[in-house]
């Protein structure tokens, strides 16, 4: 019914009221959406994002993270997690669609990326959960990846990180890393920007820790080793070729592990080969010869030789 009336834009209409001067007709606004979402069943979901879409309602939407950070009370932390979520809904149904579009716009991603950077010290750690699974969802979408990049989500990301793991988050952990392995994903330009902002010790760590995390990790730090000499080096601050000798002992990872020292072996050999000649190093590749115990023995024979 509220479709059909025209009261969509209305409802935009309350959400573009300047917060200062009308508290309360914003407040009724995101209150008149979240209803519409709760008891407009007659029409898809993904068609009631495109039309509020279409009137600008996630810029305004993301513009109130911003503004109501500096509010206190917990009308406002409702707001600000009514606003989160409603944002989340929007991502679901971006891909491919010109809600993807409104998402990426420039003015939206930098409210998204100063609400992450600004994290728990202003914002609700839910809050910041739908923002960071909002990004990843975007990230999983591969017209949205440049767009991302352009608005600096990598290094953004990198730096929540930072923070999430030293305070053992581990589902901010996750989502943050889940988009950064979409958006690191076949481009070295990124993996550059992600090696700099300092992930690779947080790869390691999950790597060494066994975490669930590793699935994401360890692709993410092999490609790293592929990207270029500025990388390499940062690897090699962090111990990189050890780090990669210890992954021979994993056989899935075997393969992977190869190709990155093969590819820094042949850039710097200078510097790479002392530290594979030595004798424990050595007697790490010369086990992967066992085939009755190496189920991947095949696969490793092409890096192998590169070597």
């Amino acid at each position: 019914m509220c479709v059909a009336c025209g009261g969509l834009d209305l409802i935009s209409s309350l959400l573009a009221a300047d917060w200062i001067k009308w508290k309360k007709v914003v407040r009724m606004g995101i209150q008149c959406i979240w209803r519409v979402f709760e008891e407009e069943i007659s029409i898809p979901r993904n068609d009631l994002c495109y039309e509020l879409a279409e009137r600008g309602v996630i810029g305004y939407l993301t513009g109130l993270l911003c503004i109501l950070k500096d509010e206190n009370g917990e009308d406002a932390d409702t707001l600000l997690l009514r606003a989160s979520t409603l944002i989340l809904v929007f991502a679901h149904a971006a891909e491919g669609t010109s809600v993807r579009a409104a998402l990426t716009a420039p003015k939206v991603l930098e409210d998204l990326k100063t609400t992450i950077l600004v994290g728990d010290e202003f914002y609700d750690n839910e809050i910041i959960l739908n923002i960071l699974k909002c990004i990843k969802l975007l990230a999983m979408d591969t017209q949205a990846l440049k767009p991302l990049q352009n608005a600096g989500f990598v290094t953004a990301l990198a730096r929540s990180l930072d923070h999430y793991v030293t305070f053992d988050s581990k589902e901010h952990q996750n989502q943050i890393l889940n988009a950064l392995f979409q958006l690191c994903k076949l481009n070295r330009a990124r993996q550059e920007e992600a090696a700099i902002a300092g992930i690779v010790p947080h790869l390691q760590k999950f790597i060494a820790e066994n975490s669930p995390l590793k699935q994401f990790a360890l692709p993410i730090i092999c490609d790293i080793a592929h990207a270029n000499n500025r990388c390499r080096e940062i690897l090699w601050q962090n111990s990189g070729v050890q780090f990669f000798i210890s992954l021979l002992y994993q056989e899935y990872w075997q393969v992977k592990a190869l190709e990155a020292l093969a590819v820094w072996l042949s850039e710097e050999r200078e510097q790479v080969e002392p530290l594979l000649l030595s004798s424990s190093n050595l007697r790490c590749l010369i086990e992967l010869f066992d085939s009755d115990h190496n189920n991947y023995f095949p696969n490793i024979l092409d890096p192998f030789i590169q070597l």
